[in-house]
């Protein structure tokens, strides 16, 4: 299918690291269709599970749009440099900042810079213009409003915009919750429908976005154990979106994958945890196990438990799904690293969340994998 707006009815915020390209790598065309992600870059002293260690400046301006266009090559995306700004600094922005975009767009890959109006001063807003210049994207910028602005955050960001040169309507608008706590739920409901109605009172963005995480920063399952962790930005977007709530379905679901939204990123060689964080509707269910040192035990252990959980939604499900079943009956090629956790866990979850959101939309979405993958599967 072709994409437009109306396409995407999901924006996952995920780390540009290598188990959430190969993620999203290994999704079904019909679940990538109507997928629009923000990947956030990692800062400098974030270790790259393909390079062994943390890059150097020029890897990192030069390989977000060259891993966008191998991985997600002629499709879409938000290419977040929030975490950047503190190690490469304001003296230079203007220099960095477009050469990100300039490079991906020279590789094949489509990024739309997001912008942070809290951030706003005439230095950022003068590289992230050259910035949007140079990217080509139909989407000129991902407006980013954070969740502890103050009440004329969205008047400057009408005018932030304006000061750009860029249309509305041309643009989306991110009501990102990052760092926000989602336990107090029928406040949180309030604040993000007053934010929704005040964005559509601004200006005629081309979408407006809902994004938020309940994952919490630390592994809730503790050695050898199962935690249930519910999904409450999926409860809280519902109720906003409900027509029952006196608001149409005009905004769109987004998260954090199947992570926490606040990244405390950092060069952290801790052995693995050998867990997985498996969506399901009630929430995420978390399996760890780190009794066994084996890894391939481990890792066996951990799947064996979701296939007999009863919250396995079948090996059909999705190649993550296929990885897991694999796995449990020791037919794969061996357990992986951590990169290729993350890229199970990013899989099944996008898939998860872009069915859930058909089955509202009233259209019933195929499996994952083909019946041509399951046979050979078998051979």
């Amino acid at each position: 299918m072709s994409s437009t707006d109306d396409s995407y009815w999901y924006y996952p915020a995920l780390r540009a690291k290598a188990g959430e390209f190969d993620g999203l790598n290994a999704l079904s065309r019909d679940i990538a269709d109507r997928i629009r992600p923000r990947f956030l870059i990692p800062p400098p002293k974030e270790i790259d599970s393909t390079l062994g260690r943390a890059p150097r400046k020029d890897e990192i301006i030069g390989g977000i749009g060259n891993r966008i266009a191998r991985s997600w090559a002629g499709r879409e995306a938000l290419v977040d440099p929030r975490y950047l700004l503190e190690d490469f600094g304001d003296a230079e922005i203007d220099s960095w900042l477009p050469r990100i975009f300039e490079i991906g767009s020279r590789v094949g890959a489509k990024m739309t810079p997001v912008f942070a109006v809290d951030k706003v001063d005439s230095l950022r807003l003068s590289a992230f213009k050259s910035a949007i210049a140079a990217s080509g994207s139909d989407v000129q910028v991902a407006l980013r409003i954070p969740y502890d602005f103050d009440n004329q955050l969205i008047a400057r960001s009408r005018l932030a915009i304006s000061d750009l040169g860029l249309e509305p309507s041309r643009c989306v608008a991110l009501i990102d919750l990052c760092g926000a706590t989602l336990d107090l739920q029928d406040a949180v409901v309030g604040f993000v429908q007053d934010r929704f109605s005040d964005l559509q009172d601004a200006a005629p963005w081309r979408q407006i976005i809902f994004q938020a995480s309940n994952f919490p920063e630390t592994n809730p399952a503790k050695k050898s154990e199962i935690a249930l962790v519910r999904r409450a930005e999926w409860e809280i977007w519902k109720k906003v979106a409900s027509p029952k709530e006196g608001l149409s379905s005009g905004l769109i679901f987004g998260d954090y994958g199947a992570d926490y939204a606040d990244l405390k990123l950092g060069n952290n060689r801790a052995r693995p945890i050998r867990h997985h964080r498996y969506t399901t509707s009630a929430g995420w269910y978390v399996v760890r196990e780190d009794d066994i040192n084996d890894t391939s035990e481990a890792m066996t252990a951990v799947c064996d438990r979701i296939v007999k959980s009863g919250h396995f939604a079948g090996r059909g499900f999705s190649e993550a799904d296929a990885q897991i079943f694999r796995q449990a009956h020791r037919t794969s090629k061996g357990p992986g690293r951590s990169s290729d956790w993350r890229a199970v866990n990013t899989t099944h979850h996008i898939t998860h969340v872009v069915r859930e959101l058909g089955k509202l939309n009233g259209v019933d979405l195929p499996f994952g994998r083909t019946d041509a993958s399951e046979q050979l599967e078998l051979i």
